[in-house]
């Protein structure tokens, strides 16, 4: 079995863990380091409202090939969600500035600086995996086509391809 590799960046205090599994060929984030750095960005929202906000999300952003368990030698870092997904989840809290809450308003602007700097990360985190800006992008294909498949036309779902 290949060797996993750890690729760690800090946000504020806290290290943000992101593995490469190859045998998924994906970048994958600790999740209980992601969710501690989104609990710390929002604002005056209970840890039970978070709880259902970031695990509902999840439901709803990720399948079952998005979230692995990591382990690395004798070192777990537990349950993982693929890069893209976490990203796609990152995006959507920070969407959430129009509304008439305050605190999900306010939440939603720390999130959004959160993201730039996920983005960021990420981009070092396949650097440092020695991804290729194709290697990248067929992951992010392979993940957007297993949740979207590809529209096929009457002719190209009967095999007729002229």
């Amino acid at each position: 079995m290949p060797a996993h590799v750890l690729y760690s960046a800090r946000f504020g205090d806290i290290n943000v863990r992101f593995i490469h599994i190859p045998e998924y060929r994906a970048v994958f984030v600790c999740r209980d380091d992601l969710f501690s750095v989104i609990k710390n960005c929002l604002y005056g929202i209970s840890n039970d409202v978070a709880d259902k906000l970031l695990y509902g999300g999840l439901d709803f952003f990720a399948d079952g090939s998005d979230k692995k368990a990591a382990i690395i030698n004798t070192d777990t870092i537990g349950p993982a969600l693929n890069a893209h997904a976490a990203g796609n989840l990152l995006r959507s809290i920070a969407d959430l500035h129009d509304v008439d809450s305050d605190a999900l308003r306010e939440s939603a602007f720390r999130i959004h600086t959160l993201f730039i700097w996920y983005i960021s990360a990420f981009s070092r985190a396949t650097d440092h995996f020695n991804f290729s800006l194709d290697d990248t992008l067929a992951m992010v294909i392979e993940r957007l086509e297993r949740h979207n498949p590809p529209f096929q036309n009457r002719q190209q779902a009967a095999g007729r391809l002229d």
